[in-house]
């Protein structure tokens, strides 16, 4: 209800559900997540890659955005030959479940590449920005775009 009060349309807010997070009674949760994304909130799988998600919950849930996990992102290594395996494959789940999906922990511009041309949707983590209070927002984007145009 704090959520409907605020000025920001629902399909601004995301609502994520970690992956590790213990789902007893499937149907109860299904029917409030189903809710949530009729009214048009956005909803998450965070942390993918940690827990112990299955296929089938990423299948029936109304999920709209897959998370990899930074200990996942942490792996990748500019030097490999190949990325590492278990990082495309999460981007491919989300993507074929029609989910953005984003990289977190993305702490080096390597980094950031990578999960770039694996083809994850987006990227969070300190490279990009440490937490910050809306109040510091406007400044947080100005640094933003300042410090990635060189890598666009």
């Amino acid at each position: 209800q704090r959520v409907l009060l605020e000025a920001a349309p629902s399909e601004r807010w995301t609502f994520e559900v970690t992956e590790t997070a213990p789902i007893t009674d499937v149907a109860p949760a299904l029917a409030i997540l189903t809710r949530l994304r009729i009214a048009g909130f956005r909803l998450s799988v965070d942390d993918f890659g940690t827990g112990t998600s299955n296929y089938e919950r990423l299948l029936v849930a109304p999920f709209t955005e897959l998370k990899i996990d930074r200990a996942m992102v942490s792996r990748l290594d500019i030097a490999a030959v190949e990325p590492d395996p278990m990082v495309r494959s999460g981007i491919d789940v989300g993507h074929s479940l029609n989910m953005q999906v984003v990289a977190e922990g993305v702490e080096t511009a390597d980094q950031f590449r990578m999960v770039r041309d694996l083809g994850c949707d987006a990227a969070q983590g300190y490279l990009i920005s440490p937490p910050v209070v809306p109040v510091q927002i406007d400044a947080a984007l100005d640094e933003w775009r300042r410090k990635f145009e060189y890598l666009s």
